[in-house]
């Protein structure tokens, strides 16, 4: 066993979290994770043409009039 120097100073490590804090920090990062990537899907979804959104929205063909 190694000696210790008398001159040293006790630090107690902090505890460790808790297995119930850390399902918490887990399902608020895959939260975070799902509301960012809906953002990002949103903003894609408003950026692009009537027509591709015509198509994302499943209704297949765009009927434009010939005014």
């Amino acid at each position: 066993m190694p000696i210790i120097a008398q001159n040293t100073s006790y630090v107690a490590a902090s505890a460790p979290v808790s297995g119930r804090a850390a399902v918490w920090n887990m399902r608020m990062l895959t939260g975070a994770a799902v509301l960012i990537v809906w953002a990002a899907s949103m903003l894609a979804i408003q950026a692009v043409s009537p027509d591709a959104r015509a198509m994302l929205a499943g209704e297949g063909m765009l009927i434009v009039s010939t005014d």
